[in-house]
């Protein structure tokens, strides 16, 4: 199994909670997570980030501007973040897409702005967030401007490669520079909040269980 495949299926054990939760104890001063984006279909995505920017395009020029052939560049098991600028007013993701997404076995799909085709995703189990769905197709309305670039969304800057990682809570951008530790960090977190919750069950009071497994750091009952 590849480097990227393991990391995946550790990732995809964990959840939004415990990975935002490492990143705290590490002081990272920047936000993590992808405000206003949730979770539209699928399970949960993990995977290097494979980043796509549109900017708006005056549909008067009658030049088409096919949004979406980047789509064949990007490696297996990598995620997809569109930058559309947030525009809800039509779409930069739809069922071809997906289509070409589970062929090439892509780890999921992020787009800052609106997705559609989502009865067709019904038969399918595609990992897909955005900021709204929509029907009005982004042809000639949007054009691609860089393709692997880095993207800036609000406070948070996501460069390719970034880990992301998108559950029903949240969406976050994990740096590929601290993502070992991030991850190591937040499987310990995890094994800890399993014993403390396995102690309330038990019987045991909150304030006991935590004290006893360290919940202020947790990470440290595994170091």
């Amino acid at each position: 199994m590849c480097q990227i495949s393991m990391k995946r299926k550790r990732l995809l054990a964990l959840d939004s909670s415990a990975l935002s939760d490492a990143v705290d104890s590490l002081d990272l001063s920047m936000p993590r997570v992808l405000s206003g984006i949730s979770q539209i279909h699928g399970g949960k995505l993990a995977g290097p980030a494979f980043t796509v920017t549109y900017a708006a395009h005056d549909p008067v020029q009658k030049d088409f501007k096919n949004a979406g052939t980047y789509i064949d560049q990007v490696p297996a098991e990598h995620a997809i973040l569109v930058d559309s600028q947030g525009r809800t007013d039509c779409t930069n993701w739809g069922n071809l897409l997906t289509a070409v997404a589970m062929r090439n076995q892509l780890a999921g799909t992020i787009v800052h702005g609106a997705v559609r085709d989502l009865d067709d995703l019904h038969t399918v189990n595609y990992p897909l967030f955005s900021v709204a769905t929509n029907a009005v197709s982004g042809k000639n309305r949007t054009k691609l401007v860089a393709v692997n670039a880095p993207v800036t969304l609000g406070k948070l800057t996501v460069q390719p490669g970034d880990w992301l990682f998108g559950d029903s809570s949240a969406v976050l951008c994990l740096p590929k520079d601290k993502f070992d530790l991030i991850l190591d960090r937040a499987e310990k977190i995890s094994m800890t909040e399993s014993k403390i919750s396995s102690a309330i069950a038990s019987g045991m009071e909150l304030a006991k269980a935590r004290e006893l497994f360290n919940y202020r750091e947790p990470w440290k009952c595994y170091e």
